[in-house]
């Protein structure tokens, strides 16, 4: 099957000073958010490193319309998010549109287009 129009994103980030519980009862509001009103959503993962005090998100959708509905779903999740993390980096995989490029334009993002791939869609 082809990955052709998919969108995934990595995005690492320092959880800030003291806000460790904090970010993850806010990570877990927006996967159920998430779960609860966004059915375009392939993938949608945070993996938190305690000792390190950093996280790393893993998004994935079918195509960037689909990244855009995520974004309104999760909206009003966005704002307390910057005063629990600072994202350091972040990487988008796939064939953004000037829409998806501009959403995340603040975090300098490095933007890798499709050269060639599969998505089997197991998980």
């Amino acid at each position: 099957m082809s990955n052709k129009d998919n969108i995934s994103w990595l995005i690492s980030a320092k959880i800030r000073e003291g806000k460790l519980g904090e970010a993850k009862e806010h990570f877990q509001k927006m996967v159920e958010k998430t779960t609860a009103d966004d059915e375009l959503v392939m993938d949608y993962e945070f993996f938190v490193n305690d000792d390190e005090g950093t996280v790393r998100v893993y998004e994935r959708y079918p195509d960037n319309d689909a990244v855009m509905n995520h974004m309104r779903v999760v909206k009003d999740l966005l704002a307390p998010l910057g005063g629990l993390i600072k994202v350091t980096n972040m990487e988008i995989f796939g064939n953004a549109d000037e829409k998806v490029k501009k959403a995340f334009e603040m975090w300098d993002p490095l933007v890798s287009p499709l050269s060639s791939g599969v998505s089997k869609g197991r998980g």
